[in-house]
């Protein structure tokens, strides 16, 4: 392989390190938001049975304060009736005692729903606030394991951008401003194979002559559609091995026509 790609798919190793490991770092930290979004919702959860039961404990209270009240007006009626001698007025009085009564046994029936309900609130306050603790434990857990991940790729992305600057450097000016042009267009690789005369890119096809020309090796060749810089793969080993007596000599930078989107000069961020 020329000198000048060797160099390229050497930078091209690094920022491709980089971009996966910058991808590694949002996905762990996504995965971790993720997991603290549903922590957060289960204890929304937990907060708002925990409301309903108050809730229902204060309707109970009411409740057994309307029950007493009742029971009080019927004994009260009750002593008035014995005291009445007038059988009109003694049956009018039964009524009112039956009224009471009727009222006394449905306001028991709603305490009763309510000690159901209470009982059933509270079943399911305990099993939410269980599963609370628990997600709260694996997350913290989770967090010791991601912030490790991340001290980790912090610490692998400084090495590979360090090794990224060594790359750019023994580089041409006009082959580095042509690389970063095609890395910011296409944010991935920019140095790809001919295999079986299709861009490794792209995947289109790749004419006999494009073909001949880079295997050549006389001047960087491009593809004419996505204007990716070509290599042929199956020369790499005997290049590997005469790479270090090399010249140093960079190879002409040829850009292929019909890329004119790649006039521009933007660094690689």
């Amino acid at each position: 392989m020329q000198e000048t790609i060797r160099k390229l798919l050497d930078l091209q190793e690094h920022d491709l390190q980089i971009l996966d490991l910058n991808r590694r770092d949002k996905e762990l930290r996504s995965e971790l938001a993720s997991e603290q979004r549903r922590v957060d919702e289960q204890i929304a959860e937990l907060e708002a049975e925990q409301d309903r039961l108050k809730r229902l404990q204060a309707e109970l209270k009411e409740l057994e304060l309307e029950l007493e009240s009742r029971q009080e007006k019927k004994k009260h009626l009750e002593a008035q009736q014995a005291a009445i001698k007038r059988n009109v007025e003694y049956k009018a009085m039964m009524k009112e005692i039956l009224d009471v009564q009727a009222a006394i046994r449905l306001t028991e029936d709603k305490i009763l729903e309510k000690y159901e309900a209470i009982e059933q609130e509270t079943q399911q306050a305990v099993v939410r606030d269980k599963e609370v603790a628990e997600r709260r434990a694996a997350l913290q857990e989770q967090l010791g394991v991601v912030e490790a991940k991340l001290h980790e790729i912090a610490q692998q992305l400084d090495e590979a951008r360090r090794h990224k600057k060594e790359a750019e450097q023994r580089l041409d000016d006009r082959v580095l401003r042509l690389y970063r042009r095609i890395f910011k267009n296409k944010n991935g690789a920019v140095v790809v194979p001919i295999v079986n005369r299709t861009c490794g890119g792209c995947h289109l096809s790749v004419t006999a002559q494009m073909e001949n020309l880079t295997r050549h090796r006389e001047q960087i060749i491009q593809c004419e559609n996505c204007g990716r810089i070509f290599y042929i793969p199956d020369e790499a080993s005997a290049d590997e091995a005469s790479a270090d007596e090399a010249s140093g000599n960079e190879t002409p930078v040829t850009e292929t026509p019909g890329n004119e989107t790649l006039r521009d000069e933007p660094g690689l961020t």
